[in-house]
């Protein structure tokens, strides 16, 4: 995947979750750190917030290409 397409991906991630900073995360960066972190223990306190499966897939996408 061209790493234009990845920071495509990122960019919707980041977007989804510091919306009105409702995501409980360390931080709401697309880092590789961040986003094991949500894929890890995100389910915890997000699971039922807007568009959190959508946020899920994202992030394993990301992490794939990595």
């Amino acid at each position: 995947m061209p790493i234009g397409q990845i920071l495509t991906l990122r960019s919707q991630w980041e977007a989804i979750v510091s919306f009105r900073k409702t995501y409980d995360l360390p931080h709401y960066n697309g880092t590789t750190e961040n986003l094991h972190w949500f894929l890890e223990n995100g389910h915890r306190n997000n699971r039922f917030r807007k568009n959190f499966n959508e946020a899920v897939k994202l992030a394993q996408i990301i992490l794939e290409q990595s």
